[in-house]
């Protein structure tokens, strides 16, 4: 198991990153703004609310999880309210050198006040892995 830092910053910029490498949405340059992986017609002016908002970080972790490399996500609190988030690897194929045969976490995300932002640093860091 990693513990991993330093927290990364939530809000937009946060949320920017995320939009680009984990749910692949393009940033659309004449000026309208997000365009979903989709290509549905409409754009949107700035990405999800990812880091702040508990419904949409889980859609991020579910995408994770859509993908086969990660599978499971556990969350915990301690009596300071600060987060903890904890990421498990998946089975990818049979000869994927990266197999979690232990079930163990890799990626864990500790001491965060909100919860999302927690989710999203931890799916960031799991997206560079």
């Amino acid at each position: 198991m990693q513990i991993l830092g330093p927290k990364l910053k939530l809000g937009f910029e946060m949320d920017c990153e995320i939009t680009v490498l984990i749910m692949r949405w393009r940033r659309v340059d004449y000026g309208l703004g997000w365009l979903p992986p989709d290509d549905h017609p409409s754009t949107h002016s700035k990405p999800p609310p990812y880091s702040t908002s508990i419904p949409h970080a889980m859609e991020v972790f579910e995408r994770l999880r859509q993908s086969g490399k990660w599978c499971c996500l556990e969350i915990s609190s301690d009596y300071h309210y600060a987060w903890d988030v904890m990421l498990t690897r998946g089975y990818v194929d049979e000869d994927d050198d990266r197999k979690n045969p232990d079930h163990k976490p890799q990626i864990v995300e500790h001491g965060y006040e909100n919860l999302a932002h927690a989710i999203c640093a931890a799916a960031l860091r799991a997206a560079a892995v």
